[in-house]
């Protein structure tokens, strides 16, 4: 999730080359700023949910130590290299916990806004996740007869453009209520948050 690359092209012809790289130069930047800022975000709630969960279960001691590693790396307890830090050791040390620290990164996750400009792509994610899980899923987990529905209810939407907004925004909202509906929450918010993080670090 957090290897995720950045990736922008421009294009433009004769005369209006120069205009077409200020514009998109000034868009791009515009991106980066925002993308910047939901991944400074997010590493503020990884701390602030590590800190959270480590306490009330009890284990002070392993948040003081992740507290100084990540203050003392940082120089202070307040800048981005710092809650970049209590991310890191905070995943180190939870590494053999995984189903502890997977709530502290969704409740993170749940609590980070996706930048306007990368909503398109969220949509896009939550279509792909649900389209992989449901036909790829081990045992419970895989429903290649809910994708099917799922996949045709979209498509009549859409008018058969399956690279569309729209067909991917409408197969999240088929996914959405087929899952929830079927008493799979646990499905619905794998699904969700993995498109979460994917449109976070994009």
């Amino acid at each position: 999730m957090r290897n995720k690359t950045f990736a922008a092209s421009l294009s433009a012809a004769g005369i209006a080359l120069y205009t077409a790289i200020a514009f998109f130069g000034f868009s791009y930047n515009l991106k980066a700023q925002a993308d910047q800022q939901a991944k400074n975000q997010f590493n503020r709630n990884v701390a602030r949910y590590c800190q959270n969960a480590l306490l009330e279960a009890g284990r002070r001691s392993l948040w003081l130590g992740i507290y100084r590693s990540a203050a003392g790396g940082a120089g202070n307890d307040n800048s981005e290299g710092y809650f970049q830090g209590v991310f890191n050791h905070c995943e180190w040390n939870l590494k053999g916990e995984k189903q502890f620290w997977s709530q502290i990164v969704n409740n993170a996750l749940s609590n980070t806004a996706i930048p306007e400009q990368n909503q398109q792509y969220y949509r896009k994610r939550i279509a792909e996740h649900c389209e992989w899980l449901l036909n790829n899923g081990t045992g419970d987990n895989q429903h290649k007869e809910w994708w099917n529905g799922i996949q045709a209810s979209a498509l009549g939407d859409a008018g058969g453009n399956t690279g569309s907004d729209y067909y991917y925004k409408r197969v999240g909202e088929h996914c959405e209520w087929l899952i929830m509906n079927s008493g799979r929450p646990d499905l619905w918010n794998g699904i969700r948050s993995s498109a979460r993080g994917d449109a976070i670090y994009k």
